[in-house]
């Protein structure tokens, strides 16, 4: 056990701890926005990138076990998303609120080139009435 708890604390200093730095940055949270869920999910697996990671920390809990001898069906650890968060947060609850702002900022930038767009025709047309 004592030799267990080592490797599962080796664990969170360095694999979990890479987890969670490579989730820091807003670039994997965002890349989403290109394939959005029809219906905003209560899970963040639609989020290849950010379920990659999670997964990740998942399979070293899985290499863990596996080396101490645990047997094969319990080895099979894959990240499930928790329904409690930090503080009691409702976990289900906040994934849906990150779907629905993903969904409200990629609305937001192709309404934003569109109206660059605009701007950019009219631009163009007042210079070709110009000419």
């Amino acid at each position: 056990i004592k030799a267990i708890k080592a490797d599962l604390q080796s664990l969170v200093t360095g694999t979990l701890a890479d987890v969670l730095r490579a989730l820091e940055p807003l670039d994997p949270w965002l890349v989403a926005k290109a394939e959005l869920p029809r219906e905003p999910p209560r899970t963040l697996e639609p989020n290849a990138a950010v379920w990659a990671e999670l997964q990740r920390g998942a399979s070293a809990v899985a290499a863990v076990l596996e080396k101490h001898g645990f047997p094969d069906r319990l080895c099979a650890v894959t990240y499930k998303t928790p329904t409690w968060f930090i503080d009691g947060a409702y976990m289900p609850g906040l994934i849906e609120k990150y779907w629905k702002w993903l969904g409200l900022l990629a609305e937001a930038e192709m309404r934003e080139r569109k109206i660059e767009e605009d701007a950019g025709r009219r631009s163009l047309s007042h210079r070709w009435d110009e000419a």
